[in-house]
């Protein structure tokens, strides 16, 4: 008996011990968790307690991250959603066999992208020892953080090829910051987020020299190796100086004091991260510190953070043009200092002759000249200047000023002289050159009038170029001299929009081919059109949207350039081309426009509607890759935010949503039937409106399509191209619910995507569009 009772005891302990060893093995976070960012729980520790998952301070709200938690302050690694509004108190995050859902009492939103498998729901979810939160089912891992890197890399973790790191916008301030880093073909290349062109650091596998220790190269990608250091952890980090750096962080002891010192870093010299210093500012180093500078005459756009770059404080040069006396020149000389960007103009001079060609030059605001005999002049802004201590390079700085008082004053003291001479001539000559005097005063007032009026106008305009400049991008800035030749006088037509003609023309420096659209409106809707499309398009950057490379914005002449796309528009590539393209080619198309409108629905902040989907706006290049083009009426919105609907003209009403004759408001459903109809065309190979078909059942594509699939009489649509008729019936559904009338019925651009590819189910019961 006192045997049994022996063995009953050593059994409860045994159970007691597998029970308390199971609990610190699993730390799984189990489908219903909440965190809260003010009250118990806010965030969920790794098994070593060296890891924090939930939310932190941002702003004045909170965010949700990951964080290497030490003393006296912890390290952000990755934050989701990282460009949103900061989080209000009120919101919780919970843990749904979707992932993890972000809810507010009005909204809920995943902080996770779309699981790899669509069709397996979530079970738990882990965050490791290692930085890496992962989301499980059953068998295998559905989504995990270390595939979508903001900032950092940790030990162990891979960069993939093609992946983007983006600097963060301060050491406080988690957002996406200034600067951008990839990896492709064992090669690392940093650059300014908005120039992406212009590489300022680069890295490859056969100069590691003494980061081998630390970096590893794949086929895969890059890899930050992982020491296995007692008691250390390791990252690298694109940080917001754009400086590319490796650090340690090594625990002292389990309170977690730690001690962080840099490994490695890409550069020394902070002033080589090119946009370091933002518009018509210089960087200058101090030891292992930069400092950005103003050049004279310019005032920091926010003084508290100086890398945001400087505006001009004197009078604008378009009164250069107009030979006033009372315009004085003064200019600056500063050695050393090297320019970025591109100079438009370029040719061997002196020195004293290098100044003097800007000072004559309206255009110039800055003249750079070596000893050697170059002279590059530059206009504003002036982009990505740095010190760089040689003496063999001088910079001179123009300044344009003007007596304001001299030129308000100008018309009152002609009036004047006015009145004594009209005095005069009454005396001498009568009542009927009095009248005549009396005429000419009203046409000198007239005149002022007409003047001011004038003068307040160009303001007007100036106002909205610096503002496009100093806060939305950073594009090339050409002259309409270099892209009148460029296009030789505007003589090679390529097409027509609302807001002027598109010409081909060829860069001059580079042979390079280029799309130039010049503004013929020159009336105040034309520049609004021209802001819209600036707005809208210099943010972008996606394959399947054409790509802004410059603009040129000279008083009344505004003009855009893009790039070049060889096969012309879908219209021409559908309708006009003797032989259509093949099946595959038109789902490749299809597929590309469905890409681009879903970009520029989810991924843009704010939202961008289209509002002009069609064949003609959408550009088809050599490799049979479609993109979004002319997005003169496109809509910025808000998440919260809608606007009217405004008319159209008659060419794209075959196209447009039912709500545009209701004056309802905009949202992303319009692009979705629009969507709809081009699908259709693309499908077929012909117009939405046909009047030249043999029967009127066909004049509409969408009721002779739709009457086609339910009659099971598909073959009449491709005509004798061999097909798989599965696919065709797949894409014509998906173009029938996006044409439905009513714009909850039409599905969104992502779901869009995920049918056409056959990833997603299309509803049974079709309704009749």
């Amino acid at each position: 008996m006192a045997n049994l009772f022996v063995i009953l005891v050593i059994f409860c302990l045994l159970h007691s011990l597998v029970a308390v060893k199971a609990q610190l093995l699993s730390q799984n976070i189990s489908i219903g968790t909440k965190l809260f960012p003010n009250s118990y729980p806010s965030s969920w520790l790794s098994p070593s307690g060296l890891f924090g998952f939930g939310f932190y301070p941002k702003g004045n709200g909170y965010a949700v991250g990951i964080w290497l938690i030490g003393t006296p302050t912890n390290t952000t690694v990755w934050t989701a959603n990282r460009d949103d509004p900061p989080i209000s108190s009120n919101a919780y995050l919970w843990f749904t066999r979707q992932g993890w859902l972000l809810t507010t009492p009005d909204t809920q939103k995943k902080i996770n992208a779309e699981f790899e498998d669509q069709l397996s729901p979530a079970v738990s979810a882990s965050l490791f020892d290692s930085g890496n939160l992962v989301i499980h089912n059953e068998t295998h891992t559905l989504w995990e953080s270390y595939k979508y890197p903001t900032d950092t890399i940790l030990g162990g973790q891979y960069l993939p090829s093609g992946t983007e790191l983006v600097s963060s916008f301060s050491s406080s301030d988690q957002s996406s910051g200034r600067f951008g880093l990839v990896v492709e073909d064992y090669f690392l290349a940093a650059y300014p987020i908005n120039s992406k062109n212009i590489l300022y650091w680069t890295f490859a596998a056969t100069g590691l020299n003494d980061s081998s220790e630390w970096l590893n190269f794949t086929d895969e990608g890059l890899v930050l190796n992982n020491r296995n250091e007692t008691a250390a952890i390791h990252r690298a980090t694109l940080d917001a100086d754009g400086n590319f750096r490796i650090y340690s962080h090594r625990f002292r002891n389990s309170s977690n004091n730690q001690t962080i010192s840099v490994e490695w870093s890409g550069f020394e010299n902070p002033c080589q991260a090119s946009g370091f210093c933002g518009v018509n500012s210089f960087c200058s180093r101090s030891g292992g510190t930069a400092n950005c500078t103003c050049f004279p005459g310019f005032n920091y756009i926010d003084p508290n953070m100086a890398f945001l770059g400087c505006y001009r404080d004197f009078v604008n040069h378009g009164f250069c043009w107009q030979n006033l006396q009372e315009l004085t020149y003064n200019f600056t000389i500063m050695k050393g200092i090297m320019l970025g960007g591109h100079p438009y103009s370029e040719f061997s001079a002196v020195d004293w002759d290098c100044q003097n060609a800007c000072l004559v030059d309206c255009n110039c605001w800055a003249v750079l000249y070596s000893t050697e005999g170059d002279c590059k002049k530059y206009k504003l802004p002036l982009l990505y200047a740095s010190v760089d201590g040689s003496p063999s390079t001088n910079f001179t700085l123009v300044h344009r000023t003007m007596d304001l008082s001299a030129l308000t004053h100008e018309h009152p003291k002609r009036e004047i002289r006015n009145k004594s001479k009209r005095r005069r001539l009454i005396a001498i000559i009568g009542l009927s050159l009095g009248l005549l005097a009396f005429l000419f005063t009203l046409f000198a007032i007239f005149s002022f009038f007409l003047f001011r009026k004038g003068v307040q106008q160009y303001h007007k305009l100036l106002e909205i170029k610096n503002l496009g400049l100093n806060k939305e991008f950073t594009l090339r800035s050409f002259s309409y001299n270099e892209l009148e030749r460029a296009t030789d006088g505007f003589k090679d037509e390529l097409s027509s929009t609302s807001f002027g003609k598109v010409y081909r023309g060829t860069l001059l420096e580079d042979s390079k081919i280029v799309a130039v659209k010049r503004q013929e409106n020159c009336e105040q809707e034309g520049g609004r059109d021209f802001i819209a499309e600036m707005t809208a398009i210099g943010r972008i950057y996606h394959r399947n949207v054409i790509q802004l490379l410059g603009f040129c914005l000279e008083g009344t002449k505004k003009l855009l350039v893009y790039e070049f796309m060889s096969k012309g528009s879908l219209a021409d590539v559908l309708f006009q081309e003797e032989t259509r393209p093949t099946w595959e080619q038109r789902k490749k198309l299809a597929l590309d426009v469905a890409l681009g409108i879903s970009y520029l629905h989810e991924e843009c902040e704010p939202c961008i509607v289209h509002c002009s989907i069609r064949p003609q706006n959408i550009q088809v290049n050599n490799s049979w890759t479609a993109k979004l083009c002319n997005f003169e009426t496109a809509r910025l919105l808000m998440p919260t935010q809608n606007g009217i609907l405004s008319a159209v003209d008659r060419a794209v009403r075959g196209y447009l949503a039912p709500e545009w004759q209701n004056n309802a408001l905009t949202s992303e459903k319009i692009d979705v039937y629009s969507y709809g109809i081009v699908l259709l065309e693309i499908i077929c190979c012909r117009s939405n409106v046909d009047n030249t078909v043999s029967t009127p059942d066909e004049v509409q594509l969408a009721s002779w399509a739709y009457k086609c699939l339910v009659t099971n009489e598909l073959k009449k649509l491709i005509r004798d191209e061999e097909i798989e008729l599965m696919s065709l019936e797949r894409f014509l559904k998906v173009g029938f619910l996006c044409i439905q009338e009513a714009p909850h019925l039409r599905p969104s651009m992502r779901n869009v995507i995920l049918m056409l590819e056959g990833r997603m189910e299309i509803p049974s019961t079709l309704p009749k569009p």
